[in-house]
């Protein structure tokens, strides 16, 4: 897994590729390559109190809010998962498609690498692992 290409470098891998896998308490944090930019991932098990929930009711602090939750993302072999995601291509952002339409105005867009989304989603992780163990105690008091 190479965290120190550039964004150029990055543009030219295909879609799909996972460029970091971190295996958490409970959960994955997966950052791969998508059709605009990279993505980072939170993916958990299928059957978690967490899982098949919309991405806009959770209170996790990612860039940008989640855009995805669901169970299949090219790149993944994610067989019994639950996958909540975000990508590094908002307003602010260079996303891949605009190495291809250069625009001047753009030149101040951040071209995030792997090695940034690494240290970006921190608060992101506490975050979606404070919620997991919400999610658990819940569900556990739940079932008592």
């Amino acid at each position: 897994m190479d965290t120190e290409k550039s964004f150029e470098e990055l543009a030219k891998d295909p879609k799909g590729i996972i460029y970091h896998h971190e295996k958490k308490e409970g959960y994955d944090f997966i950052i791969l390559k998508g059709p605009a930019s990279l993505c980072a991932y939170f993916v958990i098990n299928k059957d978690h109190p967490l899982a098949n929930h919309n991405e806009n009711l959770l209170p996790v602090s990612c860039h940008g809010g989640f855009t995805y939750s669901g169970t299949g993302v090219q790149g993944m072999n994610v067989k019994d998962k639950w996958i909540y995601g975000w990508d590094y291509s908002h307003a602010g952002d260079f996303s891949f498609y605009d190495l291809d339409y250069p625009r001047e105005w753009r030149s101040n867009d951040k071209k995030w690498t792997v090695k940034q989304i690494i240290a970006d989603a921190w608060e992101a992780q506490i975050d979606f692992e404070n919620l997991l163990r919400l999610a658990e105690e819940i569900w556990n008091k739940k079932e008592k």
